[in-house]
């Protein structure tokens, strides 16, 4: 019976996590806009005006989703990869801003320094922890895969 209610405890714990996670965006965080390519809608970063919100911006990055963030940490623009694929930083107004990302997909995130994919930068793998890039290629990519 012990047993029993330690695991009811555990489920209502994480379905209150859950919910708090998927329901409660970081303060201060609003979308910057879309603006229209080729007729297809393009997801702008989310920008961050409140100090305060910068310790929590990482978690708007939900799990399953792959992100990119302007500054360390976390920090400053958020973009979230719309999908699997290669996309140019430069339509995303994040073109050598990468200081920081959370892939929580099950793809590989890749960063690359050219905007054809070419010179690549780093790869991180499905389900990795949030981490700031190596000095050396902070602010540097101008393209991104994820597969």
């Amino acid at each position: 019976m012990r047993f029993r209610k330690i695991t009811v405890t555990l489920a209502t714990a994480a379905a209150a996590l859950v919910s708090t996670l998927t329901l409660a965006p970081a303060a201060g965080a609003s979308p910057v806009g879309t603006t229209s390519i080729g007729g297809s809608a393009v997801i702008q970063p989310i920008k961050v005006s409140d100090p305060q919100s910068v310790a929590t911006v990482w978690d708007n990055c939900l799990h399953g989703q792959s992100c990119v963030f302007q500054n360390s940490n976390g920090g400053g623009l958020l973009w979230v990869v719309p999908s699997a694929g290669s996309f140019k930083l430069a339509n995303y107004d994040m073109n050598n801003r990468i200081s920081s990302v959370w892939n929580r997909s099950g793809g590989t995130l890749s960063l690359y320094d050219g905007s054809d994919y070419s010179g690549l930068l780093a790869q991180y793998g499905a389900y990795g922890p949030p981490i700031n890039v190596p000095t050396g290629i902070n602010d540097r990519a101008s393209s991104v895969t994820l597969y």
